[in-house]
């Protein structure tokens, strides 16, 4: 079996990416699903996670304070076999920029509800798992402006009850994802 890598994108590269890499990266670890994450922003770069960032994965036995954000790059998204992003417009940025991304490039939830559609990725390999998972996928301002393709909220400057139901969020739809990869070559 091969290394899965997985690159999580967000605006700034400094809550939701970050929480998405070490929550992705713990369900996948959990589960023995052989993956090398990183994480990278559409804007902004050489800033350190939100405080709560930090301090609410520490909670969890992960720190990511020595974290510096940075942005997407054309190594970025050529090692990448998977890129993860929080909005819609994260998977037109990366799309647009650089050709043959957008078979790849998935909101996270729209990744599992997809890929819960076609069932496991099984015996088959990452980019013939995703080819299914793309069947029928709105491209461009179609894809852009449908609102049926659900994004993670970003928590930055809000309550601590958004913070929780994101953090929530993105653990059960990592949970759902690591089971769909587990047994792929």
């Amino acid at each position: 079996m091969t290394t899965l890598q997985v690159l999580t994108v967000c605006t700034h590269n400094r809550t939701r990416s970050v929480l998405m890499k070490a929550i992705l990266g713990e369900q996948l670890s959990l589960r023995g699903v052989a993956a090398r994450l990183n994480s990278a922003g559409t804007f902004d770069h050489n800033q350190p996670p939100t405080e709560p960032t930090v301090r609410l994965l520490a909670k969890r036995g992960i720190n990511v304070a020595p974290h510096r954000s940075s942005f997407v790059d054309d190594s970025a998204v050529a090692d990448a076999d998977l890129i993860v992003t929080a909005e819609r417009e994260h998977v037109v940025f990366i799309s647009g920029r650089w050709d043959g991304s957008f078979s790849r490039t998935f909101t996270l939830p729209e990744l599992v509800i997809r890929g819960e559609a076609v069932g496991t990725c099984g015996d088959a390999s990452i980019s013939d798992w995703l080819e299914l998972v793309n069947h029928d996928r709105p491209r461009g301002m179609d894809y852009l402006n449908d609102d049926s393709v659900a994004e993670i909220v970003d928590p930055t400057g809000q309550a601590p009850a958004v913070w929780r139901d994101t953090i929530d969020e993105i653990d059960l739809l990592s949970q759902r994802l690591a089971l769909l990869l587990l047994t792929r070559r």
